[in-house]
């Protein structure tokens, strides 16, 4: 069971953003030696969220990429950080991050595809994840 807390949520926000506990416990521990990169990723989020994640979509150049299966990868070009989840709906009104990692270079390794296939896993399968403090 994938747990999710808030991130990003409320009226001022186009798009609702929930973590899993799973991701955020990555990013807190990646906080010590990347500090800035993070802060500056979750800046850009929370900007997508207040202008809504469709707006912000796109292929290779948009910092919210469609990987298939209904699995989205959010980053920034200027750091290797990646974080990938789902929309709860078709209506693109809220956004779950499942997971979170930090690229080894440039192009998507096999466990980066791996774990995008994890997701989408997650995705698909009823009952995996839950909101909590909704």
């Amino acid at each position: 069971m994938h747990y999710l807390d808030r991130l990003f949520v409320g009226p001022k926000y186009e798009t609702c953003v929930w973590i899993s506990q799973k991701a955020d416990k990555f990013l807190t521990k990646q906080a010590r030696r990347h500090d800035k990169a993070i802060n500056e990723l979750l800046d850009k989020v929370e900007f997508w969220a207040k202008n809504g994640f469709a707006n912000w979509e796109g292929g290779d150049g948009h910092p919210i990429k469609h990987e298939g299966d209904g699995v989205y990868r959010l980053g920034r070009r200027s750091s290797l950080f990646r974080l990938i989840g789902f929309y709860e709906n078709d209506d693109k009104q809220s956004f779950l991050i499942i997971d979170a990692f930090l690229k080894l270079k440039q192009e998507s390794a096999r466990h980066e595809k791996e774990r995008m296939r994890g997701v989408a896993l997650i995705k698909k399968t009823v009952g995996s994840w839950q909101k909590t403090g909704e």
